[in-house]
């Protein structure tokens, strides 16, 4: 190829490009387009060649060289080149690019590992042990597994559960609003994933419903439908005795001493508030503090 064309043909593919990755990998558009099979492998962040004789304990449970990993998986539909002036030096720098057909779609892999422990023959995946279970709920047992000395929540050992005598527990039963509340039990001991929680009797929580108008002085909140029900932004907000309890999905945050005869929570598409005590409070962002209500967000955001 001449040099001029060469040229000419680099910055056409910079220009031109073409469409980045999408969600979705329809046959059809496939069989119609060249591509390659294309794998990725982030061992604890450090990316490496895909192994090709991983050894599958469960669907995210595996062995590679001897050591249990933790692996999520996604995969994708990709071009090669992108489309348009924002990917101008990306296109004209890749290599993958320069050298991609016309209309090639590639099949992404990508696999993602975290460590989790040396392998023993003792190591089992909790996943389809109670097959009698939900699908949320066995989605649930799929994140678990255990050793002869520990127990793990995907990744992450949990410290304090005996593998003796740990199981995987549904205090609120099998309804799916509480599919993001992970429950454990090992003894005496409760864990929200591999967070331990005390002693505490959640088969005596009780949720709080949702006002609409708090009054007070207060505008009631719009769209009150489309957010009442948002309990995996805003956790799920109840209580214990005089205790008020916020189940999350990075755990349970406890507050002794906040319930009174006039408390109540309400919530915004921002915030979840909760009035005690006649006092307003807001929780904040990661669940484990109640501060004063910012009232002039509220009435700006109360949607």
């Amino acid at each position: 190829m001449r040099p001029e064309y060469l040229l000419i043909y680099i910055l056409g593919t910079a220009l031109i490009g073409c469409d980045t990755s999408s969600a979705n990998r329809p046959e059809t558009e496939t069989k119609n387009n060249p591509g390659k099979e294309i794998c990725r492998e982030f061992t604890n962040d450090s990316q490496g060649k895909c192994t090709t004789k991983l050894r599958f304990i469960s669907s995210n449970y595996v062995v590679k060289k001897g050591h249990v990993y933790w692996m999520t998986k996604t995969e994708r539909k990709e071009k090669p080149c992108g489309l348009g002036m924002p990917f101008f030096f990306h296109n004209l720098m890749s290599w993958r690019c320069f050298r991609s057909e016309s209309n090639q779609i590639d099949h992404v892999e990508e696999r993602r590992l975290r460590s989790v422990a040396p392998y023993s023959p003792q190591f089992k995946a909790l996943e389809g042990s109670s097959p009698l279970l939900t699908t949320w709920q066995q989605e649930q047992m799929a994140s678990y597994a255990k050793d002869e000395k520990s127990v793990f929540f995907k990744n992450i050992e949990i410290v304090g559960a005996d593998p003796n005598n740990f199981e995987v527990v549904f205090p609120f039963g099998d309804d799916e609003m509480w599919k993001n509340i992970s429950v454990s039990q090992s003894g005496k001991s409760l864990f929200s994933k591999w967070k331990p929680i005390g002693n505490i009797e959640l088969n005596q929580f009780r949720a709080f419903t949702p006002v609409r108008c708090p009054e007070n002085g207060l505008s009631c909140v719009k769209k009150f439908e489309d957010i009442k029900n948002d309990n995996l932004r805003h956790g799920i907000i109840g209580w214990i005795g005089d205790a008020v309890l916020v189940l999350h999905e990075n755990g349970i945050s406890r507050f002794p001493g906040m319930v009174s005869p006039d408390t109540f929570m309400f919530r915004s598409r921002y915030k979840t508030y909760l009035y005690a005590k006649k006092s307003f409070y807001e929780l904040s962002g990661d669940h484990d503090k109640l501060i004063k209500m910012d009232v002039e967000f509220y009435e700006r955001y109360n949607y």
